[in-house]
């Protein structure tokens, strides 16, 4: 994907592939983010600090990226120093070195990650849910992974990882900004010698059965999950998802008016999703006191029956297109943003110019489509519930 006619003084290379905890072995957990990593470090011609010295002196950027199905990097620099990107990204994607040194200090700096975010409450509850919603799809873990499993990677399993996952099939590269779009191919010739790989069918996932936990944590906050399936972004459908996590989320919607501005039951309340590529997981979120969890849970209800039953106005489904509109275009205001926009649209098998009929994709959702997704997806027979309550 070039974009060559947006005039900004940089250019900027993203490189996308396919990753994440469907792609990874049950006991390697987390080497996708770690892979990410390193790929921004030592390489056969330049040390990590050199390659880090190197973007430095140039005034550039050059940085990794992972979730929960992606991951690669991005390089920014200025078109007179686009060579030198274009030579460190080539060692990066063919001529990683995997120093012990630095593999160990970064499974150090990813270990110390993942307990950062077991500190915190919140990002504790929602790995709980996952687990508690996703049991053993590889979805229910994170993709930075665990202590444990961190641990546990070594430059053997890195070695193996890169050469099924760094593939012909497996990559795209966008480029925006200016350089010059015959002397880009010429310069990327170097990724038709890239393998081509066989990546694992996508493992299915049935929709989880009714269910209640408590989990006792030593806090005095009351967090409360209440989680249904979802679909995944490779669906047609996807767009409905965003239409109905902007109509849930925010100050200004309904739930928040009546949970936390009317009656005053929640410190904050809102909803979110984790998307995987064939299916997903929407939810929504409060932090509230113990003694008002039943009637939290009971807002929730009523919020999703109002949905269901198609009672959602036209001024919160055009505030809500409005924003998601403004979001996109936001998002794609700098080069950066644009590149990453266009490689994953690849990856997913859309269109690079996907955000062209963003705007068009949201003006086609009406409320039947979303009370009818609600009725299908948000369905008390598959409802997940999360109390996270201090001990």
């Amino acid at each position: 994907m070039l974009q060559s006619g947006i005039h900004f003084p940089k250019v900027h290379i993203r490189v996308v592939m396919k990753g994440g905890p469907i792609f990874e072995k049950e006991s390697e957990r987390g080497i996708t983010a770690l892979l990410a990593t390193l790929l921004t470090k030592d390489t056969e011609t330049r040390s990590a600090q050199e390659v880090s010295d190197t973007i430095e002196n140039l005034g550039g950027s050059f940085s990794s990226f992972s979730g929960n199905n992606s991951f690669g990097f991005g390089l920014e620099v200025i078109p007179g120093d686009l060579g030198i990107a274009l030579d460190i990204m080539q060692q990066a994607l063919v001529y990683p070195r995997f120093e012990e040194s630095t593999v160990l200090k970064e499974k150090e700096a990813q270990i110390a990650q993942v307990l950062e975010q077991m500190d915190d409450v919140s990002s504790y509850g929602a790995l709980l849910l996952r687990k508690q919603f996703f049991q053993k799809h590889p979805y229910s873990d994170e993709p930075l992974g665990n202590e444990n499993s961190i641990k546990t990677l070594s430059v053997k399993g890195l070695i193996d990882f890169k050469s099924r996952m760094i593939s012909g099939n497996n990559l795209v590269v966008a480029v925006t900004g200016m350089f010059d779009p015959e002397a880009m191919v010429e310069s990327l010739k170097f990724l038709e010698s890239l393998p081509v790989s066989e990546l694992p069918a996508l493992p299915s996932f049935t929709f989880p059965q009714k269910s209640e936990t408590t989990q006792s944590v030593d806090r005095e906050q009351t967090l409360l999950f209440q989680a249904y399936p979802c679909l995944g972004v490779l669906d047609k459908d996807y767009i409905l998802c965003e239409v109905l996590d902007e109509l849930l989320s925010g100050m200004s919607s309904n739930l928040f008016s009546k949970v936390r501005e009317e009656r005053g039951l929640a410190y904050f309340v809102g909803a979110s999703r984790l998307s995987g590529l064939n299916t997903g997981m929407f939810y929504l979120y409060a932090g509230t006191d113990l003694e008002n969890r039943h009637t939290v849970f009971e807002e929730f209800d009523k919020e999703l029956d109002r949905i269901r039953s198609g009672n959602i106005t036209q001024n919160e489904l055009t505030s809500c297109k409005i924003k998601l509109d403004v979001q996109k275009q936001a998002a794609l205001q700098s080069i950066g943003g644009r590149a990453m926009d266009a490689a994953l649209n690849c990856l997913y098998g859309l269109s690079p110019n996907e955000c062209l009929q963003y705007k068009e994709k949201l003006e086609s959702v009406t409320t039947h489509h979303l009370q009818s997704f609600a009725n299908t997806y948000f369905t008390p027979s598959h409802c997940v519930t999360l109390v996270v309550q201090r001990t």
